[in-house]
């Protein structure tokens, strides 16, 4: 019976903190941007390549546009900090953001299911875990 009820806690403590966690995004709003953090650290990470420049949807919310044209709503890295004006981010291990900078790092593409309606401009989401550099 013990090693049921083991195994039952590992796999629920396994779901919490997964590759693929459906935790609602930290969301911040300031001067007309949002910005989508991870609201804890991952612990493991996803291994595509998060490459491309900074960029705002028509709605406000931060994205990244890829070298091949696509555009994709961002989450942040965990701990990540929009200014109060809005016009840039701190990024843990990396430093400031504005539009137009380079974004190189590690995380995958995925649906964030809890973003929020105005940041749904397709399924998958640039989810940016780990900072390259």
């Amino acid at each position: 019976m013990r090693r049921v009820v083991a195994g039952a806690v590992l796999v629920l403590g396994l779901t919490g903190c997964g590759l693929w966690s459906s935790a609602t995004p930290a969301e911040q709003r300031a001067g007309g941007t949002i910005l989508l953090a991870a609201p804890a650290d991952p612990g493991d990470v996803m291994d595509a390549q998060i490459l491309g420049t900074l960029t705002r949807t028509d709605e406000g919310c931060l994205a990244l546009a890829s070298e091949w044209g696509d555009v994709y709503v961002l989450q942040f890295p965990f701990g990540s900090e929009l200014s109060d004006d809005g016009e840039s981010v701190v990024v843990p291990g990396l430093g400031t953001l504005r539009e137009g900078d380079r974004i190189d790092g590690g995380g995958g593409y995925i649906d964030v299911p809890d973003a929020p309606e105005e940041c749904r401009i397709s399924e998958e989401f640039a989810v940016w875990q780990t900072v390259t550099g």
